[in-house]
């Protein structure tokens, strides 16, 4: 929208006023620039009627207004009826400085509000880190604690990481011990003409072949042990200073004997050596003769196949067949030495090789020879011989309670439960395991 406005020119010199308040004479009425607005620079004629007088009623004198636009354009000191008095204006002035003193005034309380809850805040935070910091000293102390008990536990496990380990070396040395004497060799017997010897005597005296049958005289052994190898009964304080010693193979000959586990140790392996030569000749079959007193019979039984040895009153007894593989068992057991029951070691046939605590069923009924003459003691778990395998609650008089084969170590626990040296193995390898996860 556009407004029309009236150019006003000076009423002296004719110059055009663009100002928004263009000057107004109060005596003469006209319209003045900036220059000539005073009385005297337009050389006022209504100045001097009114200083002479004569200009009694200003307002006539001046004449009607010339437009509108001149009334919208009229100083508002130069009209009387709608003058601002100075003190009202003074009092709009204060009015606004309070209003803006009221404005910045409710800003402040605002501001203040706002600081006192920042520093409500401010103060809960800091209280809130002061407690952090405990927290935090304490969580040290008990990290330094628990990092000093990790240290030390951790030095506990890797010390007894060492003792297992030491076991499982000590116990695979024992297991490696059964197998090196297990059998005559080399390995087992230093002295290589004592091997030989040994090797000689049961080559030519304990076993046989005839129409693809592997015979073998259990009593054998005892000729050659006691004849041919000076072999006698001894006490383990006699032969290794000690109560209680397992002799190996070449202790047992070089000390000229032992006691029931030594020689129930070297009969197995003269048995094993007798086995894989008769394997060697691939037989269809075994059958193992021994013997027993019978103090009714008139007659002999000759121990090799040379008869060249005998026992009188003595009567052969065929073992069930396909009972071949020797080993030792221990316990209560009838010991010829005392003529009673007590600690002793037997030779125990069975069909296949005891490899496993789940092997030990293979026992059953299985045959016993007594390995320092050779003689049938009967069958483990037949009443009739009341002799039987440990098992829990049983209650008898004759029991075993220790196996030893080819390279393992059983026995019946406390608990009454069995075990071995290779499940001990293996349950330390698992426990070690277990004990450096936990450190790794």
């Amino acid at each position: 929208m556009t407004t029309n406005k009236k150019t006003i020119k000076c009423s002296f010199c004719g110059k055009k006023i663009d100002s928004l308040l263009p000057f107004k004479c109060k005596f003469c009425g006209k319209y003045f620039c900036s220059k000539h607005r005073l009385p005297e620079a337009h050389n006022c004629k209504g100045l001097e009627r009114y200083k002479s007088g004569k200009l009694k009623n200003f307002k006539k004198d001046i004449g009607p207004k010339q437009n509108k636009l001149e009334e919208i354009f009229i100083p508002w000191k130069s009209i009387p009826n709608k003058r601002i008095n100075k003190n009202y204006k003074n009092i709009i002035i204060s009015v606004l400085l309070f209003s803006i003193f009221l404005f910045l005034f409710k800003i402040i309380l605002s501001k203040s509000d706002e600081i006192e809850n920042l520093k409500y805040k401010i103060n809960e935070l800091d209280s809130t880190i002061s407690v952090l910091k405990q927290e935090n000293t304490n969580l040290n102390k008990n990290y330094d604690e628990l990092n000093k008990e990790y240290f030390n536990l951790k030095t506990e496990i890797n010390s007894t990481i060492e003792e297992i380990e030491n076991y499982e070396s000590e116990l695979r040395d024992s297991m490696n011990w059964f197998r090196i004497n297990s059998k005559i060799n080399k390995s087992s017997i230093k002295n290589l003409d004592v091997e030989r010897k040994i090797k000689s005597q049961l080559r030519n005296n304990c076993f046989d072949i005839e129409e693809g049958k592997c015979y073998i005289k259990t009593g054998c052994f005892y000729l050659i042990n006691y004849e041919k190898l000076n072999l006698q009964y001894k006490f383990d304080i006699e032969t290794s200073e000690k109560e209680d010693k397992l002799q190996s193979l070449d202790d047992f000959v070089k000390n000229d004997g032992g006691d029931c586990e030594d020689y129930a140790l070297f009969y197995k392996a003269e048995f094993n050596y007798i086995l894989d030569e008769c394997k060697n000749i691939e037989p269809s079959d075994f059958v193992l003769e021994s013997w027993y007193y019978d103090i009714s019979y008139i007659g002999k039984y000759w121990l090799n196949f040379q008869k060249s040895w005998y026992l009188e009153s003595a009567r052969k007894i065929e073992l069930q067949k396909g009972y071949i593989y020797p080993n030792i068992v221990c316990g209560d057991l009838y010991d010829l030495n005392t003529g009673e029951i007590n600690g002793h070691c037997v030779i125990a046939f069975t069909k296949n090789k005891i490899e496993s605590i789940n092997d030990l069923n293979e026992l059953d009924l299985a045959p016993l020879i007594e390995p320092q003459d050779g003689s049938y003691m009967g069958l483990i778990n037949d009443k009739s011989y009341d002799i039987y395998l440990a098992e829990e609650n049983l209650y008898v008089d004759s029991y075993i309670s220790e196996i030893i084969t080819d390279s393992d170590f059983f026995l019946f626990t406390d608990n009454e439960e069995w075990t071995s040296y290779s499940t001990f193995n293996e349950e330390l390898y698992n426990q070690k395991n277990q004990l450096i996860n936990l450190i790794k």
